[in-house]
């Protein structure tokens, strides 16, 4: 599954990444080594459906995060916790960010859907600035 969506990526045609890039600025490199990393999710095989365990998190400065998925005892989802470090303290997630884990669908996206990405993610990013020359 790695190798699929490397290849996704690395031709432009990975709707996740292509949103990703064009509203944070996260970079193909900084991207493929987070998919390394939460693909090498072993899941939680204390549950049947073996739930995932690892969440890659992208910040709105482009900086990727790696945060550790907890259950209740009923497999019910619980919390986030930062995956580096011994100490299972629950933080949650840093607001405004976007996410993923194993799960999560690969979506294809065509020449003409990633322009219109870009192009969206610019205008955005635009009303930002003049809402912020407004204040």
């Amino acid at each position: 599954m790695l190798k699929t969506w490397e290849k996704y990526v690395k031709t432009g045609k990975c709707s996740l990444f292509e949103e990703w890039a064009a509203y944070t600025g996260v970079t193909e490199k900084d991207f493929l080594d987070g998919l390394d990393w939460l693909f090498k999710d072993s899941r939680d095989d204390k549950f049947a459906s073996g739930k995932p365990t690892r969440e890659l998190v992208c910040t709105l400065d482009g900086r990727l995060h790696h945060y550790r998925r907890l259950y209740y005892d009923d497999g019910s989802f619980k919390d986030f916790v930062p995956f580096e470090g011994t100490g299972l303290k629950r933080t949650g997630l840093p607001q405004r960010v976007v996410r993923m884990n194993v799960d999560d669908p690969l979506d294809a996206c065509t020449e003409t859907q990633r322009a219109t990405i870009r192009e969206e993610a610019k205008a955005r990013k635009k009303a930002a600035q003049i809402w912020e020359l407004k204040k």
